[in-house]
């Protein structure tokens, strides 16, 4: 019986070895999966994110393409509305006659012509008095267009000229302005 008893011990261990072999195998087969599918899964995820990337990527830059065209598009048309401004300044515009400047030329304010066939000859400037009335009443104009309260804001005669008269006190001659209404 002992012999049976060891040789029951012996088939046991075996057994038991053999159980631990194969747990052991199951372990690592299933560790191998279980690591091939969490690789798998993180790639998968990756290679989505990627994707997201690429076509946000795309977005932005289809986007910035558009905000080219359209800042090009708004260039040339501001390009085209100043050409035919510049026509209309031009076609608005006599040619004056081309002459060497001398301290003997005269330098007008503003040509006024009234009526002579000849007009006098020299450098016409639009500055002075005109100047500042046109600095002036630009500023009005930008104040009124910025501020939707002024929107209703009509020139009389009666403001122009209590306009003129504040701002005309000393600096310049008498008769250098003349309303008409």
């Amino acid at each position: 019986m002992p012999l049976f008893v060891n040789q029951i011990m012996i088939d046991y261990h075996g057994m038991d070895k053999r159980d631990q072999e194969v747990t052991q195998l199951f372990k690592d087969g299933a560790t191998k999966e279980t690591t091939e599918h969490k690789n798998s899964i993180k790639k998968e995820m990756q290679r989505r994110q990627e994707k997201k990337d690429e076509e946000a990527r795309k977005r932005n830059h289809a986007a910035e393409a558009q905000a080219r065209r359209r800042e090009r598009r708004r260039c040339l048309r501001e390009k085209l509305r100043i050409g035919k401004l510049q026509e209309l300044i031009v076609d608005m515009t006599e040619t004056a006659p081309k002459i060497e400047y001398n301290t003997q030329v005269k330098v007008l304010d503003v040509r006024e012509f009234h009526g002579n066939e000849t007009p006098e000859v020299g450098i016409c400037t639009i500055g002075g008095f005109v100047g500042e009335l046109i600095l002036a009443f630009n500023a009005i104009y930008q104040s009124i267009v910025a501020n939707p309260a002024n929107a209703e804001f009509k020139f009389t005669a009666e403001t122009v000229e209590k306009f003129l008269s504040e701002i005309l006190p000393d600096d310049y001659p008498e008769n250098i302005a003349l309303i008409r209404t």
